[in-house]
């Protein structure tokens, strides 16, 4: 059998699984640490591109975090760097 080098969405990986008479397997839960890297690097995404007052990224940061608890998007996060004061675009 040849193997599958292409990353595969939730359903078709589901798809192979049932083609190949095999149960789907449910996504592994993160643990806390994972998730806290996952969020910090939504964040360091978020932020890329302005130019930020050092006094202020504890306060982002924690509003960032924030966002993030309610379900924000990227762009939604992006929008809030935006909007922050005394942020500037980089270019």
């Amino acid at each position: 059998m040849k193997s599958i080098n292409a990353p595969l969405s939730l359903e078709g990986a589901t798809t192979l699984a049932l083609m190949l008479n095999e149960k789907p397997k449910k996504p592994k839960k993160l643990t806390a640490k994972q998730q806290k890297n996952l969020d910090a690097a939504r964040i360091q995404r978020s932020v890329y591109g302005f130019q930020i007052p050092m006094m202020s990224i504890p306060a982002l940061y924690k509003l960032q975090e924030a966002a993030i608890a309610e379900g924000k998007s990227d762009e939604e996060l992006k929008a809030i760097v935006a909007a922050f004061p005394g942020v500037k675009p980089s270019i």
